[in-house]
């Protein structure tokens, strides 16, 4: 999957994944790794074996005593935003910030998973042309990841690029003479 080579990413995670499962299964466990064949879903379009397995996993997970939401759900959100389904991507993150502050406080400094939810709130946003508050997710995700993994970390980066797309936006709608229609 890091090499962008999706295909055989799919076909690899099917069968390690099918593996684990049957070793549960003969075990009589569950097991809540059914994030990562999710993610392998979504870069099939497999949306609806998708949501099966991100409802599976939440249920899951949250049936252990410790449940936190993780960065997972805020990837496998990626599947409804694809489909236009924005109210139901908006609820799976909105539910994900929640999670992560009830359980680490609010803007913590424990998790790098926070600011991964935090910036793809913001992305939804500008989805919805929500655009001050995408920005102040951004600004949030960014203060968070260099806080949490440096100024230097590839995701701290990503998302001064997209507080640099909100500058880009604003300087245009300026030079434009346009209404601050953010």
């Amino acid at each position: 999957m890091d090499t962008s080579d999706f295909d055989a990413s799919g076909i690899h995670k099917e069968r390690s994944l099918d593996l684990v499962f049957k070793i549960c299964k003969e075990l009589g466990t569950s097991d809540e790794r059914l994030y990562e064949r999710g993610i392998s879903r979504i870069q099939d379009q497999r949306y609806d074996e998708r949501e099966a397995d991100l409802k599976e996993a939440l249920r899951i997970r949250k049936a252990l005593s410790n449940y936190i939401p993780r960065a997972g759900e805020a990837t496998l959100s990626l599947a409804p935003l694809a489909q236009g389904k924005l109210e139901e991507c908006d609820t799976l993150r909105v539910d994900s910030l929640s999670g992560m502050e009830k359980a680490l406080g609010k803007d913590d400094n424990e998790s790098v998973k926070t600011g991964l939810i935090l910036s793809a709130l913001g992305s939804l946003r500008a989805v919805q042309n929500r655009w001050d508050e995408s920005l102040e997710f951004h600004d949030r995700a960014w203060h968070h990841m260099r806080r949490s993994v440096g100024e230097r970390d590839v995701y701290t980066a990503r998302v001064a690029y997209k507080i640099a797309e909100h500058l880009i936006h604003l300087c245009h709608g300026s030079a434009l003479g346009l209404q601050k229609d953010r």
